[in-house]
This record gives structure tokens, C-alpha cells and sequence, in this order.
């Protein structure tokens, strides 16, 4: 079960650094100068009502905010809230910290202790905590420069978040999906031979 945990976590770390390491041409841009209409919104029967907690790292956006342009996050995915992230990103981590996260879709609370840091290349850092005895209610969190990559584990699913510096769009796993109807889907087919293979006669040496 570990080095399923080792390798699932080693494989999040490498997608979130290479997405991370690509630049947020969009960082600094409005929504005016963008078009209005181009940013996909939040669902309004997304998030639960929730008790909002001091100690939580992020903070549900009201439905009513002026949605920032956030990088990786361009079509409108079912059950995705909006979330402000700088407590996230501006806090000194160290290990043994505990990190709270609320998720708005459910009402969970998740609580995680981080036992390892890293730096996997210059200006990227990865927190990364732990199953419990449930093996839930862990974490794994790559903050680079311009971006912020998170993935919660829960109960009720894993939940991941896209963001950059300020805001970031939470979402359930499962509701990402496969392919949609306008994805080219490549079917690879049986081989094909232009003529029937041949049997090879083997002669045997009698010895």
C-alpha cells in the first residue's frame, strides 16, 4: 500500500511541476480585456453551506465575484467553486504543520499534517502529507511562481484545485472525466496484413 501511496504521489508531482513550470500568460489579465463570457463560472448549487473556519488556508468566493482569469481552467466543469488561496501560498509551511481545508461541495473539513517538503526545480515547491488510519485525509500541494496545483483526499472523493497566485477553481475529481463528444478519440484497430502470414515448417534433426 505505500509504494501504491509512493508512486501515485510521485506521479501528481510530476504533472502538477509540469504544469506548473508552464508560464500564466493570463495572470495579469481582466475579464474586460479578455471578452466577458470567456471565463467559465462557478455552479450555483455547488457548494453546500458552510461554516466559514479562521484557521482554513482558502476561503469560498461569493457567486456575485468578479471571476479572475485562471490558467489550465477553460471549460466549465460540474461541481467547480471558486476559492481566494493567498493564505495558501503566503504561509511559511514547515513539517509538522497542520494545513485546514474546507470543501465547499460537501462541507468536509480536512485536516492534514505535512511530513515532507520538497523542491523538485528552482521556484517550485511540493507539501505532502500522509494517509491516516482511514487512509484518507491527505494532501498533496505544488506551489510555483505564477500557480498553485492541489489535491485533497477525502471520504467523499479526491478534490483538486487549479489556481494561480490569488484565486483557484476546486473541483471533484470525478467530475473532470473522460473525453467529450468533440475530443478526437484515436480507436486502434487489429492489425491488418496484406497477405495471410505464412506457417514455418520446422524440420527436426534427428540426433
Amino acid at each position: 500500500m505505500k509504494y501504491i501511496f509512493y508512486v501515485l504521489s510521485l506521479t501528481l508531482v510530476i504533472i502538477s511541476v509540469y504544469w506548473l513550470r508552464m508560464p500564466d500568460l493570463n495572470d495579469h489579465v481582466t475579464r474586460d480585456e479578455k471578452g466577458e463570457g470567456t471565463q467559465p463560472i462557478a455552479q450555483k448549487d455547488a457548494a453546500r453551506p458552510i461554516e466559514q473556519i479562521d484557521e482554513a488556508v482558502w476561503r469560498l468566493l461569493p457567486e456575485d465575484t468578479v471571476i479572475p482569469p485562471v490558467k489550465s481552467y477553460t471549460r466549465q466543469v460540474p461541481g467547480a467553486v471558486l476559492m481566494e488561496i493567498s493564505t495558501l501560498r503566503s504561509t511559511d509551511w514547515q513539517i509538522g504543520d497542520e494545513v485546514i481545508y474546507t470543501i465547499p461541495q460537501t462541507g468536509y473539513v480536512l485536516t492534514a499534517k505535512i511530513a515532507e517538503i520538497t523542491q523538485p526545480v528552482p521556484g517550485i515547491q511540493t507539501l505532502k502529507s500522509y494517509p491516516d488510519e482511514t487512509m484518507f485525509n491527505h494532501m498533496l500541494v505544488t506551489i510555483g511562481k505564477e500557480n498553485t496545483f492541489v489535491s485533497l483526499f477525502t471520504p467523499d472523493g479526491e478534490f483538486e484545485l487549479v489556481g494561480n497566485r490569488q484565486h483557484g477553481w476546486l473541483m471533484p475529481s470525478r467530475a473532470l472525466g473522460g473525453p467529450g463528444n468533440d475530443d478526437s478519440v484515436s480507436v486502434r484497430s487489429a492489425p491488418q496484413y496484406l497477405e495471410s502470414p505464412t506457417s514455418v515448417k520446422r524440420v527436426r534433426v534427428n540426433e
